[in-house]
Formats: structure tokens, C-alpha cells, sequence
């Protein structure tokens, strides 16, 4: 059986080609729809993987301002905040690509 492939007009390019062949894209989930930072935030908040996302956004407040902020959707935040926590809700809605197939870290 031959070995896949990847085509291009330099080596990186033929590495590109053939890494696109072999992985699967990173996709959105259709769920993640909320566009309020408000909405965006209960969805977060609501779960493991959202929380850890709102960590590694760097969003650290104390669990106090937390509780405001969720129990008043009119509540007005920073806008760096809303950032962080747009940027954490768009990292969550995303599927990550699989990883790299065996045969491509072996490097064959």
C-alpha cells in the first residue's frame, strides 16, 4: 500500500497538502450561538470545559463579581472583559482538529 502523499511547489507546501489530507478540520458547533456577552457567559460558566476556557482566556475575577455579572444581564463590564470572555466562548465552540496520525509524527 503506498503511503500518502502531499504535493506543493516546495517541501512545506507538500507537508501542508498532505497535513490537510490526513486531518480533519477544526469545526463549530452548531449550538454555540449566543452573541450577548451575557449569554455567552451563562453558556460558560455552565460547564467544565467552558470554565476552563474562561481560565485560559486569562479572565480572573473574584467569584463575587462572577455572581453580579450572571445575576444581571444589563450589568455593564469592561469591555476587556467582554473580550475575554468572547474570546473563551469562541475557543469553547470549536472542535479541535484531530491530532496527528501515527504515521505522520513517525515521519513517513
Amino acid at each position: 500500500m503506498a503511503a500518502p502523499t502531499g504535493r506543493g511547489r516546495s517541501l512545506g507546501a507538500a507537508f501542508n497538502d498532505l497535513l490537510r489530507s490526513q486531518v480533519t478540520p477544526r469545526q463549530r458547533l452548531s449550538s454555540y450561538t449566543a452573541k450577548h456577552w451575557h449569554a455567552q457567559l451563562s453558556r460558560l460558566t455552565a460547564t467544565h470545559r467552558g470554565q476552563q476556557a474562561l481560565e485560559d482566556a486569562g479572565l480572573h475575577v473574584t467569584s463575587k463579581t462572577l455572581t453580579r455579572w450572571l445575576s444581571d444581564s444589563e450589568y455593564n463590564i469592561r469591555r476587556s472583559y467582554r473580550d475575554l470572555i468572547h474570546t473563551a466562548y469562541e475557543n469553547t465552540a470549536i472542535v479541535p482538529a484531530d491530532p496527528l496520525p501515527d504515521h505522520i509524527k513517525r515521519g513517513q
